[in-house]
């Protein structure tokens, strides 16, 4: 009894953890800090995987995670695409004063 109260105490422990994590790479994408958003959610997956559980609710929490990295890359490719664009953009202007 004991030990199954041990268990379901660090289970709620690690989701508080993985909570916590993934709350700050949604705040961090919201302000356009993708980087740090990304590192974030690496946090969530190694909290995650930390008591080497597996079950089911861990395996999709984690394929969750690994779609909204990926998300994050597609959007700073973004960024940094429009970055290039708006330096062109600016360098086309400062050639014809």
């Amino acid at each position: 009894h004991l030990k199954h109260s041990e268990e379901a105490l660090t289970e709620f422990i690690a989701t508080i953890k993985v909570s916590h994590w993934i709350e700050q790479a949604e705040r961090s994408v919201f302000k356009g800090h993708y980087k740090r958003a990304v590192s974030h959610y690496r946090d969530a997956l190694f909290y995650l995987g930390r008591e080497n559980v597996q079950t089911a609710e861990r395996q999709v929490i984690a394929e969750k995670i690994v779609a909204e990295i990926e998300k994050i890359h597609g959007l700073d490719s973004i960024k940094k695409g429009r970055k290039e664009i708006s330096k062109e953009a600016s360098y086309s202007e400062d050639n014809y004063d």
